[in-house]
């Protein structure tokens, strides 16, 4: 077995670069689903009270959003070791696109929520509650705890 130059391609004799491809990709989405799945399915057994949970279900609904990440972090070990590991986590500080894009895309929800408040007072809704002045000092913890932890980077 060699490997090559892709942390997630392992080339086995009489295998090749394309199959080992295919299979690890559907490796990955299964795993992927599996965590995801499963950790989310415990939490919604555990709100309709048909088990108890010996952890808090906050830390499996993490867990389940990072399912993505650590199925790829394991694939990635499995393969390649620590250099698979590591090319995986160096691709997540690799700016592709101008910096303009990530302003953008942070800015579009935002914009979005504001028309839709714009659009329903134009229709003679009332306004929707505000959050008192400390939760919005909250938004940038927040903001950096989903980015990180909340999602699967």
């Amino acid at each position: 077995m060699t490997i090559s130059t892709s942390p997630l391609i392992v080339k086995n004799q009489g295998q090749t670069r394309g199959q080992v491809a295919h299979h690890n990709l559907a490796l990955y989405f299964a795993g992927a689903y599996v965590i995801t799945w499963l950790c989310w399915g415990l939490v919604a057994l555990a709100a309709h009270q048909l088990i108890t949970l010996p952890v808090p279900p906050n830390l499996l609904m993490l867990l389940g959003g990072l399912g993505p990440l650590l199925m790829a972090m394991a694939l990635s070990a499995y393969e390649g070791g620590r250099a698979g590991v590591r090319g995986l986590l160096t691709q997540l500080l690799r700016w592709r696109v101008h910096p303009l894009w990530y302003v953008i895309a942070l800015l579009f929800p935002l914009v979005g929520i504001l028309i839709t408040i714009a659009l329903t007072r134009l229709a003679g809704a009332p306004p929707p509650p505000y959050p008192p002045l400390a939760q919005w000092l909250m938004i940038p913890a927040k903001f950096v705890f989903v980015v990180l932890l909340g999602g699967g980077l």
